[in-house]
C-alpha cells in the first residue's frame, strides 16, 4: 500500500507507504502507556481504504479517512507519518470524527502521542477519562491550566497546585497548598494574589515575621481584617521586645477608632502590656473605658480584682489567634468543544516533505508537534552539487543545515592539505552551533555527493525564539546539554593522555 501527494512548496511526489521508514525521539516513561491505551480489534476493518490520486491536493475528508483507515489497519506508523505531514492541523476533525467511540479514541490518543502533538492526546486522554495521562500531557505541552484540572480530579493537589502557579493562578495555587498544609507557598502564592492579608496571616503561622509584618502593615484602617493585622503586628512586636511599639499600634486604634464589639480585643491586649510594664494608671484607665462599655465582661471584673489585690503580673485573659483559611472547592471543567466535522467540506490538506528529519533531531527532542512545524516553516531547501561547500571554515556560521539526501565530509582546512574527519549521511544536521554562537565555523563541510539539505537561517531562528519564549526555553536546554556533553569529553581525553 502507497499513498503520492504533491507538496505544494516544491512540486516534487511524495509517497508514503509500508517501507516508510519513521524513527521516533524516545520519551520520558509514565507520560502516556501507549501499550495499555491500544485496543486490539475494536475498529471495523471492513471499510475500504479511500484511493488517493497522485494530485496536488486532496480533500479534507478523503486525508482524515484515509488516516483512520491506517488505525483501523493497525498501521500506526504509516498514520503518524501522514499526520505529521500534514500543515493544516486537523487534529480536532480526527477527535470528532471518532467521538463518542471510547475505543477509537484510545487508538487515536496513541497516534496523537506518537506524532508528539501532545495536546490532542491530552484532550483525548481527558474525553476517556484517563485524567492522571492527561495531566501529563497537559503539562508537556505547556497547558498548564488544564493539567492543574486534571490532577485535581486524580487529587494530585500538591501537583496541581505546581500547575497553577505556573499559569499564573495563583489564588487557586494558594488555595490547594494551604489544603495539604504548604503554608510557606501558600503565603508566597496569596502575595502574588495580592491578599495582603491571608499571605501576612499565613506568614504569622509559619513564624516568618518578618514577611509577616512587611505584608500586614500595607493594610489600611479602612480594609477589611485591619484589627486582626493590628493584633498579629503587635505580638510579633512584643515577641522581639519593643512592647512600647506594641503600645502605640494599639493606642492609635484606640484613638483614631474607639472601642467597639470588634476592638475590644485591642483593649484587652492594651490592658496586659500596661501591667507589664507597671503601668497601673494606664491600665486602669483603658479597663475602666471596658467596663463601661461591657459593665459584665467576666475578663473586666478579673483584671479589676486583680488590681484591687495589688496583683501585678501579666494575665493571660485573651484566646490566641487561630489561622483559618477556607477553600472554595468547587472546581470547573474546562474541556473544549468543537463542530463535527462536515463530510461535504471543501478544505484541502497540503503535506509537509521531509518533515521526519525535524522529529528525529536531538537538539529538537523536546518541541512538541506544533512547535516542530514552525521550524520547518522557516526552513529552505536548498540543493548541493558534488564537492560544493554547504560550510566553510573559520567563516561567519550561517544557520543550520539538516541533510535530507546525499552524502558529506567533515574537513578540518586550518593547515596546508585539507583533513578528512568524518563522512556522513543524510539525516544529520551540521552548523547547530551557529543558531546560539557568534563564533566562526570550525570546520568545513562539503557534498561528498549530490546533496538536498533543509536550512534554518540564524537569522530567521532568533526572530522565531524572541516570539516564543517556550521553544527559546527548550531548545537553549538542549544545547546546553549538548555542550555539557562535549565539555566532558574533552576532559576525559585530555586526562586521558596525561
Amino acid at each position: 500500500m502507497s499513498t503520492k501527494f504533491i507538496d505544494p512548496r516544491t512540486g516534487k511526489v511524495v509517497e508514503f507507504g509500508n517501507q516508510t521508514q519513521r524513527k521516533f525521539v524516545t520519551l520520558e516513561q509514565n507520560v502516556l502507556d501507549v501499550d495499555d491505551l491500544v485496543v486490539q480489534g475494536v475498529l471495523d476493518d471492513s471499510s475500504e481504504e479511500p484511493q488517493l490520486l497522485s494530485k496536488k491536493f486532496v480533500t479534507t475528508s478523503q486525508f482524515i479517512e484515509h488516516i483512520l483507515t491506517l488505525l483501523r489497519k493497525r498501521q500506526m506508523e504509516e498514520a503518524c507519518d501522514i499526520y505529521t505531514h500534514s500543515q493544516e492541523d486537523i487534529g480536532y476533525l480526527l477527535i470528532n470524527r471518532v467521538t463518542g467511540d471510547s475505543s477509537e479514541l484510545k487508538i487515536l490518543a496513541n497516534m496523537f502521542y506518537k506524532s508528539r502533538d501532545f495536546m490532542k492526546a491530552a484532550l483525548v486522554c481527558e474525553k476517556i477519562g484517563s485524567y492522571d495521562k492527561a495531566a501529563h500531557l497537559y503539562e508537556k505541552s505547556d497547558d498548564y491550566f488544564m493539567a492543574a484540572e486534571s490532577y485535581l480530579k486524580v487529587g494530585e493537589f500538591e501537583k496541581a497546585a505546581d500547575m497553577y502557579e505556573k499559569n499564573g493562578n495563583h489564588l487557586e495555587a494558594a488555595q490547594l497548598f494551604t489544603k495539604i498544609s504548604h503554608f510557606e507557598r501558600a503565603a508566597f502564592n496569596y502575595e502574588k494574589a495580592v491578599n495582603i492579608f491571608l499571605a501576612g496571616k499565613l506568614y504569622f503561622e509559619i513564624n516568618n515575621f518578618k514577611k509577616s509584618m512587611e505584608l500586614l502593615q500595607k493594610i489600611e484602617p479602612q480594609q477589611d481584617h485591619f484589627i486582626e493585622a493590628t493584633n498579629m503586628i503587635a505580638s510579633i512586636l512584643v515577641q522581639n521586645g519593643y512592647i512600647e511599639l506594641a503600645i502605640r499600634k494599639y493606642e492609635s486604634i484606640k484613638n483614631s477608632v474607639g472601642i467597639t464589639e470588634e476592638t475590644e480585643s485591642i483593649y484587652f491586649e492594651l490592658v496586659k502590656l500596661y501591667l507589664q510594664k507597671n503601668d497601673i494608671e494606664n491600665g486602669k484607665s483603658v479597663l475602666i473605658e471596658l467596663r463601661n462599655y461591657n459593665l459584665y465582661h467576666p475578663q473586666t471584673e478579673a483584671i479589676m480584682q486583680e488590681l484591687k489585690q495589688g496583683v501585678n503580673r501579666f494575665l493571660d485573659l485573651t484566646e490566641e489567634i487561630e489561622i483559618e483559611v477556607e477553600l472554595d472547592s468547587e472546581t470547573t471543567e474546562n474541556i473544549p468543544n468543537s463542530q463535527p466535522l462536515d463530510k461535504e467540506d471543501g478544505g484541502y490538506i497540503s503535506v509537509m516533505e521531509g518533515f521526519e528529519h525535524f522529529s528525529t533531531l536531538p537538539i529538537f527532542s523536546e518541541l512538541s508537534l506544533e512547535e516542530l512545524k514552525s521550524l520547518y516553516h522557516i526552513s529552505e531547501t536548498i540543493h548541493f552539487s558534488k564537492g560544493d561547500y554547504i560550510i566553510k571554515q573559520n567563516q561567519p556560521g550561517e544557520g543550520l543545515f539538516i541533510i535530507r539526501a546525499g552524502e558529506i565530509d567533515i574537513l578540518d582546512e586550518s593547515g596546508d592539505e585539507p583533513i578528512l574527519i568524518v563522512s556522513l549521511k543524510d539525516g544529520v544536521p551540521v552548523g547547530e552551533m551557529s543558531l546560539v554562537d557568534d563564533s566562526k565555523t570550525s570546520a568545513s563541510v562539503k557534498a561528498k555527493t549530490e546533496v538536498l539539505a533543509f536550512k534554518i537561517p540564524k537569522t530567521s531562528f532568533s526572530k522565531l525564539l524572541l516570539g516564543n519564549d517556550r521553544i527559546s526555553r527548550k531548545i537553549y536546554l538542549v544545547f546546553i546539554k549538548i555542550l555539557s556533553e562535549r565539555v566532558r569529553k574533552t576532559n576525559e581525553k585530555l586526562h586521558q593522555k596525561k
